[in-house]
């Protein structure tokens, strides 16, 4: 709506309508929503990067939203998967939405998971879905979310963060009510009182009082009153009449950055949840903890020890206070609650966090956390780093790499030399802060060889320290200016690719073997439509290395400004509910020879109906309503109504090319059958099938959905038909009956 900031992982900021908060917290694929009105920032895209081993990220993966030109809303966050073996660098990884001009919503923050065995805690305080700051709290858009699930955790990290912006916009994770079941199936369960808005997959279910007994929910239709549940291993034992609830389990959960968090299920945190202050998630008290020594600011010498004691108390009960400084943590189950740990070794005056964690005996987590100071020792040699890479970079023959260094020591630097390998040869030198060197790879350097930079730094007393990089050189293909690849153009498939300038723009999915954006270098995707979105599905086999300003950044090539995002439908194409006659707007394409013709209607209680017991005698060719406007479309999800007063033939032509090339499901009740079918050049072909009959005089819900070579049916909320053909990749569709003297279609 106009005025109104884009919604994604939380809701916009705006003066009336928020939208509908959408998308998966654990597999996060939608383009973040653009601000409302036509000329409203565009929502962030999508990322989802499967690295096979390590990702360095010192430079940024952006899906956030972008605030309009004019005097509209911003648009919301994106939508970030990344998935390695090990996750590390100095790089940003945001889904924020954009802030807004005076009187305006902002955008929320989008959706973001990582998944990683090693992730490295930095480049996680800098991963962010903030939403966007507007001139008030009502203004100022939610917070998204952050999923990560890593090292020895077996359910994740849930945070919502929004980063310092206050709002009184909510960021609701997707839930649904308690309810109680009317039947249950053997892996599903239907309330007709219920509406699955929301995107559930990973929330899990139990019933009546035993919240220990959990089934995950794996699928449900947008607005329906059916939840499809994982029963492998794990019988379905609800009734009908059983009270149902929903419930999130993670490893922990953190709140912070003004965050205010809600969900009207219940959330089961194995360390507890951590809200800090400023933000809200409705904890049910507030345990008494406090740090008493050190004092906040306290100044100590490196490798001097430091005694941390916390005080604490809870109506709740204390299982244990968990007290750490610098990532090292002692644990006391009883009072008194002190511990003794050494400060660290710095280069410089450091400031850093000591934390208490009080575990009450619910196992909610709490903390407590201030700052001290820690001095280096002024004996000290001087302490250098190499800032950017943070690790191992990757280059070709011919290709370049900037380096940032940082270097200190209490009586100066005098300068930061690079070598290379066991040469004494200076290659670059810099005597003053910002400490920037430059390498080149020589041309004729061999492929499969591994280079070792050294940087030293010198001290103004003549003290020396090194830090050393290690640069695999590859055999790749190099990118020095914009290119295009396009979807099915192999080229690159298989290669290790490094940008080395300009900007890698990728059309549908890719492999890479190894994959370097270095500095000046651009990996995106095409800007969406309102009807096509669009995303980067680029999987690299085993290496990721984007540089310090080498970039991922698909921010703005979301949906376009004024697209109003609909769960389940991402856009709505075209719908229907029959409540006025519009007949004239399909074509009518009979094909039957004996009882024709067909008879088309409109009835006045808000359907179409045939009544023709019309039919073919060499098959399934009979009579269809057909829509003609559509024979572009490519990848949908078409929802729709039907009933039968008869006992054959009924269903849907989908994919429709012409009257000789299309996909068809069928449902018969006469011999009790469901098929999945493919027509071409007059032939049936069955694709899938079922020995399923339809009730007369019923209604169903049916949903058919063709997403690249992937075809399925639902009825009820219940997958029922599906099969991988890639023979039609677009077309339209029609309403289908054969020998069926009452077929009626509803609410398409």
């Amino acid at each position: 709506q106009p005025g109104v900031g884009g919604t994604h992982g939380g809701q916009g900021g705006g003066p009336a309508d928020y939208g509908l908060v959408y998308g998966s917290l654990f597999d996060p694929a939608d383009a973040g929503a653009g601000g409302g009105g036509v000329a409203g920032g565009s929502g962030g895209g999508v990322v989802r990067l499967a690295v096979g081993d390590e990702a360095i990220l010192d430079g940024s993966i952006l899906a956030a939203g972008t605030p309009s030109t004019a005097a509209s809303p911003s648009g919301a966050g994106g939508s970030i998967r990344l998935e390695a073996t090990v996750l590390r660098g100095l790089g940003l990884i945001d889904a924020s939405g954009a802030g807004a001009i005076a009187g305006l919503g902002a955008g929320s923050g989008g959706r973001v998971a990582l998944f990683g065995g090693t992730l490295d805690a930095g480049l996680l305080s800098r991963t962010r879905a903030y939403g966007g700051l507007g001139d008030s709290s009502a203004l100022s858009g939610a917070a998204g979310t952050v999923f990560v699930l890593q090292g020895g955790d077996t359910l994740g990290e849930l945070i919502l963060d929004n980063g310092g912006v206050v709002s009184d916009r909510l960021t609701e994770l997707p839930a649904f009510p308690p309810g109680v079941l009317d039947t249950v199936g053997v892996d599903w369960v239907a309330d007709t009182e219920a509406s699955f808005i929301h995107s559930l997959s990973g929330m899990e279910v139990f019933f009546g009082v035993d919240d220990l007994d959990l089934w995950p929910i794996v699928a449900h239709a947008h607005l329906g009153v059916t939840l499809s549940l994982d029963v492998a291993g794990h019988p379905l034992t609800a009734q009908a009449g059983d009270a149902y609830e929903g419930l999130y389990r993670f490893d922990r959960m953190t709140v912070r950055g003004g965050a205010q968090g809600i969900s009207v299920a219940g959330l089961d945190s194995a360390e507890g949840v951590t809200v800090e202050p400023g933000s809200a998630w409705n904890p049910a008290y507030r345990p008494a903890l406090t740090i008493v020594e050190p004092v906040s600011d306290a100044v100590f010498t490196e490798g001097l020890p430091i005694t941390v004691t916390a005080t604490a108390s809870s109506a709740l009960g204390v299982r244990s206070v968990e007290l750490e400084l610098n990532g090292e943590r002692t644990v006391r189950a009883t009072a008194p609650y002190t511990a003794t740990f050494n400060a660290p070794l710095v280069a410089e005056p450091t400031t850093l966090p000591v934390r208490a964690t009080l575990v009450d005996g619910f196992g909610h987590r709490f903390s407590e956390t201030i700052q001290i100071q820690v001095h280096p020792d002024t004996s000290s040699p001087p302490a250098v780093s190499i800032a950017c890479p943070s690790a191992g970079a990757m280059l070709a023959p011919g290709t370049g790499l900037d380096l940032r260094i940082d270097a200190s020591h209490q009586d100066g630097i005098l300068r930061v030399e690079l070598l290379e390998g066991s040469s004494e040869s200076v290659l670059a030198t810099a005597t003053s802060a910002p400490f920037d060197l430059h390498f080149d790879v020589p041309p004729g350097t061999p492929t499969g060889t591994t280079l070792t930079l050294r940087v030293r730094a010198v001290s103004t007393a003549g003290s020396t320290a090194e830090a050393l990089l290690s640069v695999p050189v590859l055999p790749a293909a190099v990118l020095t200016a914009d290119f295009t690849l396009a979807a099915g153009d192999p080229s690159l498939d298989g290669q290790s690719v490094v940008v080395a300038g300009g900007t890698l723009t990728v059309e549908g999915a890719h492999t890479f073997q190894n994959l370097a954006i270095l500095d000046g270098g651009t990996l995106t995707h095409l800007a969406s439509t309102a009807t096509q979105p669009e995303k980067l599905d680029l999987t690299v086999a085993e290496d990721l290395f984007v540089s310090c300003s080498g970039a991922v950044d698909v921010s703005g090539l979301g949906y376009p400004g004024g697209f109003t995002y609909s769960e389940g439908a991402s856009p709505i194409y075209h719908q229907d509910d029959f409540s006025s006659n519009t007949l004239s707007q399909w074509q009518v394409v009979d094909e039957g020879n004996t009882n024709g013709p067909s008879n088309w209607q409109w009835g006045s209680g808000g359907y179409i109906r045939q009544t023709s017991n019309i039919y073919n005698s060499t098959g399934y060719r009979a009579t269809h309503l057909l829509w003609p406007h559509g024979l572009d479309l490519e990848d949908y999800r078409l929802g729709f109504r039907l009933y039968s007063s008869d006992d054959d033939s009924l269903g849907l032509l989908f994919r429709y090319q012409d009257a000789d090339h299309y996909y068809m499901f069928v449902w018969r009740r006469q011999n009790a059958s469901q098929f999945l079918l493919r027509m071409e050049d007059g032939v049936h072909t069955v694709l899938d099938s079922t020995t399923t009959p339809y009730s007369q005089n019923t209604w169903y819900s049916v949903d058919i959905e063709a997403r690249g070579s992937s075809l399925a049916v639902w009825v009820n909320g219940a997958k029922v038909l599906e099969a991988e053909d890639s023979s039609y990749p677009a077309g339209t569709f029609a309403f289908f009956s054969a020998a069926n003297a009452g077929s009626y279609f509803d609410d398409v």
